[in-house]
Order: C-alpha cells, then sequence, then structure tokens
C-alpha cells in the first residue's frame, strides 16, 4: 500500500533520529511506529506487519543484519536498511541478508520518502515478476527456492543473485543499461558510485564458472551495461 496511512515500522535507538523520522514521514502521510530494540520488533511480528520496515544497522542489542535475517525469516515485506557505513561490502552484506534497499547516513528526508515509495511500489507491482524457474545454455535458474542447477550439480544462489540472474536471463542478447538494472533491483538511479552490482555479477560469473567452466555468457559492456549471450 503506497497510498495513505501505509504502515512504517522503524528500528532506532536514537530518540532524536526516531522523532525526526516519525514527524517527517507523518507529514508525508505514512503511519510510523518506532522501536528502540530489534527483539521488541521481533515480538511485535507476532501480533502484525507493517507495509515496510526501516531497521539501523547498529543496534544495542542485535545487529542490524541479524535483525534483518530474522525478519525475512518471518515475512516479505520490504526492508530498508539504514547504515553509516558506506563501504560495498557492507552494503552487500545487508543486501544479502534479506533487505530490498538501503540509504547511507547523514540522508536527506526527501529521499528516504522516496526510497519508501519506490519499495512499496515494487512490492505492489510484486505481481508482475519473472517465471519461477528459467533455463539458459543448460543451466536451469530456480529463483523461487534461489538455486542454480547444471547436469546433476546445484548451488544456492541469494535472492539478489537470482533476481539478477532472472533478470539477464529474461533479456538475452539485450544489451541492459546499468540504470536499468538498479532500477529493478532497487527502485532507483544507480548513483555512479555504487559497484555493489559488479560485486554480485561477479559471485555469479565465478557460480556458473564452477558448475561448468566452459561458460563465459555473461558480458559487461564498458560504460554501457551488461548482456547475457545465448
Amino acid at each position: 500500500m503506497v497510498g495513505p496511512r501505509a504502515c512504517i515500522w522503524i528500528v532506532e535507538d536514537d530518540p532524536d533520529i526516531v522523532e525526526l523520522i516519525t514527524h517527517f514521514l507523518g507529514r508525508e502521510g505514512f503511519s510510523v511506529r518506532s522501536f528502540a530494540r530489534g527483539q521488541a520488533l521481533l515480538s511485535a511480528i507476532i501480533e502484525g506487519l507493517p507495509e515496510l520496515f526501516l531497521i539501523d544497522l547498529t543496534l544495542p542489542d542485535l545487529d542490524g543484519i541479524e535483525l534483518t535475517r530474522r525478519v525475512r525469516a518471518s515475512c516479505d515485506r520490504p526492508v530498508i536498511l539504514v547504515t553509516g557505513r558506506g563501504a560495498v561490502k557492507d552494503r552487500v552484506t545487508g543486501l544479502d541478508a534479506g533487505a530490498d534497499d538501503y540509504i547511507v547516513k547523514p540522508f536527506d528526508l526527501a529521499e528516504l520518502s522516496a526510497r519508501i515509495r519506490s519499495n512499496l511500489r515494487r512490492t505492489e507491482a510484486s505481481g508482475s515478476s519473472l517465471p519461477d524457474e528459467q533455463r539458459l545454455d543448460g543451466f536451469t535458474l530456480n529463483s523461487l527456492v534461489g538455486t542454480l542447477s547444471f547436469k546433476d550439480n546445484t548451488i544456492d544462489l541469494t535472492e539478489k543473485e537470482a533476481a539478477i540472474l532472472g533478470y539477464l536471463a529474461n533479456n538475452p542478447n539485450r544489451v541492459i543499461p546499468r540504470d536499468e538494472m538498479y532500477l529493478y533491483l532497487s527502485g532507483r538511479n544507480w548513483d555512479g558510485v555504487d559497484r555493489s552490482l559488479d560485486v554480485y555479477l561477479c559471485r555469479i560469473r565465478n557460480k556458473m564458472h564452477g558448475l561448468n567452466p566452459r561458460y563465459n555468457g555473461i558480458k559487461t559492456i564498458r560504460g554501457v551495461g551488461y548482456k547475457l549471450t545465448k
């Protein structure tokens, strides 16, 4: 629900930040509930769910990454991770844990609102998602369970790896601009700096090469984007 009173749950132990975000999102038409501890949020999940979670990476009782994993094990509502760490490794770790997006402190409140709306829109449009199973050059990708198979061997993929490979497989022999891939994955344009997509593609290539050393079907088109050849 992107419309009025979509409920956002915030997990943040700094009361000043909570007050600032709550006031701003309230003016933007959202309903906000806040938690200072990760365990308090996990207890509340038993009673109901918001439309979206906003989870700070550094919490007094639970690491934000671990909390994201537990939230993702309980439901499929969007998670935006709030982090003061800008390193690619930290962002990739958060996305691998199940976060749908991230925002780095200090952030602009208008950008936070835009990212919340973008993630809610993508959730509503999930009915147009890619097929659960796709075949490409002898591989079988099962996005539903997150596996990639070749002949008798099967390996696990993270949610983001499966999404990236699935999108490439659904657009064979077409150069996919970097901006388009970022929009598909996170609902936002590439900022010109973030290299997390390159990290994921490197992982995907390594995993596919492990199953079939001869495979070299994912191409990086320098300065443009990516292409899967079939």
